[in-house]
């Protein structure tokens, strides 16, 4: 997941990396220390520590298409503070019967607002069908 997010970075759209759950040790500690990702105790808490106003939230398990990256870009140039979902690469027929993985691009206050449930899911299906379905 961290090598989809380099020619994000490298373009500036991505400025920090924060990982939300438990501390982390051994490999992934290492891991998270070596490419500065930042470990928060959960998503509000990582939403607190970020330095955007625009917090794109990917499951460890999304796969980011190629071309993502463009396709956040002209969002972000149309529409920055428009809330969005953003969809991941789906290899396989196995992979396409399942739920599609997404993630979602949400203002930081939007996100420290959530009532209660501030899991991706809950993110999701609070955006409602609004959301813009950014596809690579």
């Amino acid at each position: 997941m961290l090598a989809d997010l380099v020619p994000a970075a490298v373009q500036g759209l991505v400025r920090d990396v924060l990982l939300a759950g438990p501390a982390q040790e051994g490999a992934v500690a290492a891991l998270c220390e070596d490419a500065g990702v930042v470990v928060a105790g959960d998503l509000r808490a990582a939403a607190g520590q970020a330095r955007s106003d625009t917090i794109l939230v990917l499951p460890g398990n999304l796969r980011l298409a190629p071309g993502w990256e463009t396709a956040l870009r002209e969002h972000l140039a149309a529409a920055p503070a428009n809330d969005a979902v953003l969809f991941g690469r789906v290899d396989g027929l196995a992979a396409r019967l399942r739920a599609r993985p997404f993630g979602v691009l949400i203002g930081r206050e939007r996100l420290l607002a959530a009532s209660g449930d501030a899991r991706l899911q809950a993110l999701r299906r609070a955006l409602g069908p609004r959301a813009k379905r950014l596809r690579p």
